[in-house]
């Protein structure tokens, strides 16, 4: 049995105190002299369900948005007449899960969170979700790709470029340009049949923008010193690649490498370190960019993480259950179902996928509510 949170003083469950209030209105806020999510998010006018999906990523969310919305009020185009960021965009980033339900599966004791996310790329909350589905959704599909050949071991392989004081977008478009030339050298489709790669962006010691590929590649075997030049003649100079066999977890599957390589499928950079001006180049310069993608042996594992993405609600006999705000108030007020359920969803990044030692021994049941 799973015992509920017991510290009294656990930020999950207390009330919230009496906060200065913030408005609610959009547009009121991004005509304000600091754009940031802080007054909404920590008001008590804002959503417990929406407090508390972003209770882990409120600095990030932060820094994402006071970006988003510099590049709205700058008006900057991608074309003759579309903005790089429009007011729908930000209204879906500035209101993301503030209406959200729990619902259950009749036939297996699975919980899930759905609501109103805005699956932006830039979101942390959201990118988190992308990266538990995409593990989840990749790991049967690698380790049925290593069973039908056994002599190709996953091995992670970082490609990097060269140093230069170059604008972000010139780097992707040169990194793109020389993976597509790998891609098509006989060598390295010998070597590498099958795979998965994605994209990172960091900045150089020195200073400058530091793009990178990593990629799981199932090969029975990678020469560095081979793959090294290459890559040197390729990129035109840069020689700094990395190989690494990976090891599989005691199932047989490799979640661990999969974790690694999904962070950077589901965001490819972390917002929250750099400067204002330099996150509105990495949301410009990454607007059109392919984050990840399959190749080989591997292609098939694309369509399972895109169909992933959709929400199957529809089609699958999922039950409304509650309204998470709800749910939180009871577990506010002492209701150990509501606490154990609030708990073992946000253990698993708010979606139990199985029965286990985890998931809620009981189907949470919501009192009817009482006659006029």
């Amino acid at each position: 049995m799973i015992q509920a949170p017991h510290p009294p003083t656990d930020t999950l469950f207390d009330p919230p105190g009496v906060i200065d209030s913030a408005t609610d209105d959009l547009p009121s806020l991004l005509a304000s002299s600091a754009v940031r999510l802080g007054p909404y998010e920590t008001s008590p006018i804002a959503d417990l369900s929406q407090r508390l999906y972003h209770l882990k990523d409120h600095k990030e969310r932060s820094a994402a948005f006071a970006a988003l919305a510099a590049l709205s009020a700058a008006g900057t185009l991608r074309s003759a007449t579309k903005p790089h960021v429009n007011h729908n965009r930000l209204d879906r980033f500035f209101h993301c899960a503030s209406s959200t339900s729990i619902v259950s599966h009749p036939l297996r004791s699975e919980y899930r969170l759905v609501g109103n996310f805005c699956r932006d790329r830039w979101c942390p909350s959201c990118a988190r979700t992308r990266r538990r589905r995409t593990v989840h959704d990749l790991a049967p599909a690698l380790a049925q790709a290593v069973a039908a050949r056994p002599v190709a071991v996953p091995r992670l392989v970082t490609l990097t470029l060269r140093h230069k004081d170059e604008p972000l977008n010139v780097l992707l478009t040169h990194l793109r340009s020389c993976w597509k030339a790998l891609s098509a050298d006989p060598w390295w489709q010998q070597v590498a049949p099958g795979g998965i790669w994605a994209l990172e962006i960091k900045t150089a010691r020195r200073g400058g923008w530091h793009p990178h590929l990593h990629a799981i590649v199932l090969s029975p075997w990678i020469s560095a010193r081979t793959l090294r030049t290459k890559w040197r003649a390729i990129t035109g100079g840069s020689d700094n690649i990395d190989v690494l066999q990976v090891a599989a977890d005691p199932q047989g599957r490799y979640s661990k490498a999969l974790s690694y390589i999904a962070k950077y499928i589901s965001k490819p950079a972390n917002l929250a370190s750099w400067s204002l001006p330099s996150r509105q180049e990495i949301i410009i310069a990454a607007r059109s960019v392919r984050l990840w993608s399959t190749w080989g042996t591997l292609k098939a594992a694309k369509a399972l993480v895109t169909a992933a993405q959709i929400d199957k609600s529809a089609d699958e006999p999922w039950v409304h259950v509650a309204p998470l705000t709800l749910v939180l108030a009871r577990a506010i007020a002492g209701h150990h179902e509501s606490r154990v359920l609030l708990a073992t969803l946000r253990l698993n990044d708010w979606h139990v996928f199985s029965p286990g030692p985890v998931a809620p021994p009981f189907y949470y049941v919501v009192p009817p509510v009482p006659p006029d």
